[in-house]
């Protein structure tokens, strides 16, 4: 089976592991992946009601959950978080809007969260609270959720360009706020782009709190498609081009330490490791593993 997800790379190297043809645990559709530190994968189908683990090694080890609204039930899945302070998955339930938790063995905890209403965009920081979007007409911004308070605090606005010559008091944009923004999260950072500022920004978190800013502005290549961040803290960048997709590789600084090409959009990272899906119409979806090593330096 021919491997094409990375065309060239600066500064990075990398060797396929293995590929799993997901149809062989009956997978026919796209998915939703998370890996643990440990390299266990959590996979769930686009909006399916179960979720699969898989063993470092590409071999499958459990299914867990089925269609419904009661303990262990999933109506339809469409993100999974791994959460490292807790050693275990969070499953984004939609339509239940509840986030459901697995541990590492495939049992679901007996606690549940719900997710609150209006929202674009989950991510888990820590273990007890939610990172998202909030959006209206006018004002677009990252909130931090409290589960065991039920409490929603802003953490920042994000700013966003008027048209030109609109009155200060009656504020006109040039697109909807939260339009193309795309961002992850490192331990105690923020990451986002917004396609209206043409820029990727960093901001430090402390106690749920964001300052100090750094900015960096993005070939058009690059507006990214996805940010993720390793467990080392490296920010991966994936934009659009052609039908492929160009990255860059930056440092907390927000400075290049690696740049590629490819064919795929990852589904999920590890300190060592990018996980790729195959989702041709023409084909069954491929799980593809894939090891990498960045350069210290490049051209």
């Amino acid at each position: 089976m021919m491997w094409m997800f990375v065309l060239m790379a600066g500064g990075v190297q990398f060797e396929p592991v293995w590929q799993l043809p997901l149809e062989t645990l009956g997978i026919t559709r796209s998915v939703s992946v998370a890996v643990s530190e440990e390299g266990l994968l959590c996979l769930a189908p686009s909006s399916g009601v179960s979720a699969y683990l898989v063993d470092r090694n590409g071999r499958f080890l459990k299914k867990t959950g089925a269609f419904g609204a009661g303990p262990g039930g999933f109506r339809s899945i469409v993100r999974i978080h791994y959460l490292p302070a807790a050693g275990i998955f969070a499953l984004q339930d939609r339509s239940n809007a509840r986030v459901s938790y697995l541990n590492t063995r495939g049992v679901l905890l007996p606690r549940r969260h719900e997710i609150p209403d209006g929202i674009s965009g989950l991510a888990f920081p820590e273990p007890q609270r939610a990172l998202y979007l909030r959006k209206s007409n006018t004002r677009c911004a990252f909130y931090i959720y409290d589960f065991a308070l039920s409490e929603e605090a802003k953490l920042w606005e994000i700013p966003h360009d008027r048209k030109p010559g609109t009155d200060r008091d009656a504020p006109r944009y040039k697109s909807s706020p939260c339009s193309g923004i795309r961002f992850s999260f490192g331990k105690n950072f923020l990451v986002f782009y917004g396609s209206d500022r043409k820029t990727l920004t960093l901001r430090p978190l402390v106690s749920g709190q964001a300052h100090r800013e750094s900015s960096r502005t993005l070939p058009a290549d690059h507006s990214p498609q996805q940010i993720m961040v390793d467990p080392r803290e490296r920010i991966w960048v994936f934009g659009e081009k052609n039908g492929f997709h160009p990255f860059l590789i930056l440092d907390r600084n927000l400075d290049r330490i690696g740049q590629g090409v490819c064919h795929l959009l990852p589904a999920a990272i590890d300190g060592a490791h990018l996980y790729l899906v195959e989702r041709d119409d023409a084909t069954m979806p491929i799980l593809q593993k894939c090891r990498f090593r960045i350069s210290e330096s490049i051209d």
